[in-house]
């Protein structure tokens, strides 16, 4: 009777498995616990028959199997005939798969062991095998590498796809059907720095049909799409991985790729990197250093394109992406200066910013609770946290002084002295100037640090601007992100919206520029100048200059007045006066006094603190309403008569107006005065001594 070599009957060593596996093999030299054979898979693979590219070992913890084409230990074994029992001594823990890993030249890297339990589960564990043959199963200092690498990089450089699947089973499953495919583990062990191995693949992603493999596919279309070649996403019809599609009957799997949409559908490039902002799209391929912009889109589509490589100005005009005439001429064009799919280049994100127009963003549901039921500001209590505010002035009042000491306390989280009640959240700021210059700024900021007795040197970003913010905004946007900023001051309004002719009204062009400061999504503050009547004193209450809508649309707004007395004063005493407020009551207003310290005609420092403005009467009367002014007199002198308290507001002029606010103030639902009967007035919440 005839031994079967390949399954004895008899229990066996590890040496005597090894030894009879090497009677099945042409074996060649023998060095230290590797003997040399020619790998039994060969015919499958791309190494001659001749060659004796593998290498059995024998370990005490069992038999290894080393291919350095690619084979694997399963490719070994079923060649053969053979299991995994006969590479391990007999026992309960058999492997049923080992799947090893290879460097891009083919050496050996590790092994991926899989244990199938009696219970049906699986498990795994990775092990390495040192110089001397003995098996290291730490592996966490391995450093990590696709699953079939060689063939990974030999598919990126002829140009061929790769499929990549999530486990190593899928992938052997991938080289039955006639592909190459590769892994990175399983549903969580995918992170965004593996997408270096993939730069200029042709890939086809094949998740599985489970939440955690489709959740993997997208973070994985995020990561690749900045690298990739090309790629494609195929969810099987059937089964759930494609080693059951193939074991449920199915083999043509070209017949899924053909119309499969490509991802990467840029002409042959990866998808870009695509920002938006409120009226722009920016096209950025990172790999090639290419950058296309669509600016100031309108409705019907028109808008500037902007083109570079790798920062050089390749193309600027205006365009309109509906006129396919026009983009046509337009690939041919930039097709001279660089060689792309300008064609389809060009389609693709003409159809990515009109199918944009046309959206109108995600639904949100406002009947349920709120973060917080407070308003929240960045500087407590005059700028709302990512809203705009205005404050306005005749000018010449010194409202670039004031935002340069709000910049100041932002830029440095520091609250106001003086007993004013400003207090700060810190955050970056960036000044935009159409007004001043640099140098001015720096001398009131290094004025008012030495005011607050800062020494930080911290940056505070400024520009000075030359065009309107419309034709920049997107420019601007990149500084924002560039450099965290969290606050802007816009230094004036009126000449960051002089457009001159667009064809647009005064009222859509103040609408265009706060939807502008919305698409920010920061805090601003914006200075703005006050109408020809109230410059000239004309009427009772000031507004900023031009249309109605700039009250509309900013949520908070500020006059700050200056008596004209003090305009070129050391000292002056202001009061920021609240007009209007969207998201709550208005604020009193508020009196600040600012000192100037010269020393032989050089400013030295600016101080802040806080005034009472009752105690200014030129101030008190352009800021307070009468009963108010009469009400802080009285709290003052106690009782007078009309012609008194006219004397004490200082509106001896106007004793008949003050006698009719008395006489009004005395009576109704909420008296605020009475009247006495000695012909005086007093306060109803006033002890008094005398009779009423």
């Amino acid at each position: 009777m005839t031994k079967d070599l390949k399954h004895p009957q008899s229990v066996e060593t590890l040496t005597q498995k090894y030894d009879r596996i090497l009677t099945l093999c042409a074996t060649g030299k023998k060095s230290g616990v590797y003997t040399q054979i020619k790998c039994p898979n060969s015919a499958n693979h791309k190494h001659g028959d001749n060659s004796l590219s593998a290498s059995l070992g024998l370990h005490p913890e069992g038999i290894s199997f080393k291919c350095f084409t690619g084979c694997q230990t399963d490719d070994f074994l079923k060649s053969l005939g053979l299991t995994y029992r006969d590479l391990y001594p007999d026992s309960d823990r058999v492997p049923s798969n080992i799947y090893t890993y290879h460097n891009p030249d083919g050496s050996y890297h590790h092994d991926k062991v899989k244990y199938t339990l009696p219970d049906g589960k699986k498990t795994f564990s990775q092990r390495t095998i040192d110089d001397k043959g003995n098996f290291i199963l730490e592996t966490k200092t391995l450093d990590k590498i696709p699953f079939n690498y060689p063939q990974l990089v030999s598919a990126i450089k002829e140009e061929k796809i790769i499929l990549y699947c999530e486990g190593e089973k899928d992938c052997l499953t991938a080289h039955l059907l006639g592909y190459e495919a590769t892994t990175m583990g399983g549903a969580g062990d995918w992170k965004d720095e593996y997408k270096a191995f993939f730069k200029c693949a042709n890939v086809v992603l094949i998740p599985d049909k489970d939440d955690p493999g489709l959740k993997l596919s997208a973070r994985m279309q995020e990561s690749l799409t900045e690298v990739a070649k090309s790629l494609k996403v195929v969810v099987l019809p059937e089964g759930k991985d494609l080693t059951e599609w193939v074991e449920s009957g199915n083999s043509d799997f070209e017949a899924l790729l053909v119309g499969r949409q490509e991802l990467a559908k840029y002409g042959g490039l990866p998808l870009p990197l695509i920002t938006a902002a409120q009226d722009s799209y920016t096209f950025t391929w990172n790999s090639i250093g290419l950058v296309v912009k669509i600016d100031r889109l309108t409705d019907d589509c028109e808008g500037i394109i902007r083109v570079t490589d790798k920062g050089k100005s390749l193309y600027v005009s205006k365009i309109n992406l509906l006129a396919t005439r026009s983009l046509t001429e337009l690939a041919n064009r930039l097709n001279k200066n660089k060689r792309l799919s300008w064609d389809t280049i060009l389609s693709q994100i003409a159809i990515h910013c009109i199918d944009k127009l046309s959206s109108i963003g995600n639904l949100v549901n406002i009947n349920e609770e709120p973060l917080t039921m407070q308003t929240e500001y960045l500087l407590d209590p005059i700028l709302p946290l990512r809203q705009p505010t205005t404050m306005f002035s005749a000018g010449g009042k010194g409202k670039s002084t004031f935002c340069d000491y709000i910049a100041v306390l932002v830029q440095f989280g520091i609250c106001s002295q003086g007993n004013l009640p400003f207090i700060p959240r810190q955050c970056n700021v960036l000044y935009l100037d159409w007004e001043s210059d640099a140098e001015t700024h720096k001398r009131f900021i290094t004025a008012i640090k030495k005011g607050l007795g800062i020494t930080d040197n911290t940056r505070i970003h400024y520009l000075s601007m030359e065009h309107p913010l419309a034709q920049v905004a997107n420019g601007v946007r990149d500084y924002l992100r560039q450099y965290d900023i969290g606050f802007l001051i816009i230094d004036s309004q009126m000449a960051a919206t002089a457009s001159g002719t667009r064809g647009l009204t005064e009222a859509q062009i103040a609408g265009e520029y706060y939807n502008i400061l919305r698409s920010f999504g920061i805090t601003s503050l914006t200075i703005d100048h006050v109408t020809k009547q109230s410059m000239n004193g004309e009427g009772n209450n000031a507004a900023p200059y031009g249309s109605v809508v700039k009250y509309n649309r900013s949520r908070s707004q500020f006059e700050l007045n200056l008596p004209e007395e003090e305009e070129d004063s050391d000292h002056k005493e202001y009061a920021l006066v609240h007009k209007k407020f969207n998201l709550g009551r208005r604020l009193k207003p508020l009196g600040i006094a600012v000192d100037f310290e010269n020393e032989n005609n050089q400013l030295v420092s600016i101080t802040f603190s806080s005034l009472d403005i009752k105690q200014n009467l030129i101030l008190s009367k352009n800021v307070q309403s009468m009963p108010q002014r009469l009400i802080d007199a009285l709290n003052s002198i106690g009782h007078g008569t009309a012609a008194e308290l006219a004397e004490k507001i200082g509106e001896p002029l106007k004793m008949e107006i003050v006698a009719t606010t008395l006489s009004r103030g005395s009576t109704g639902k909420n008296p605020r005065f009475i009247h006495l009967k000695d012909g005086g007035y007093g306060l109803l919440t006033t002890t008094y001594q005398g009779e009423f």
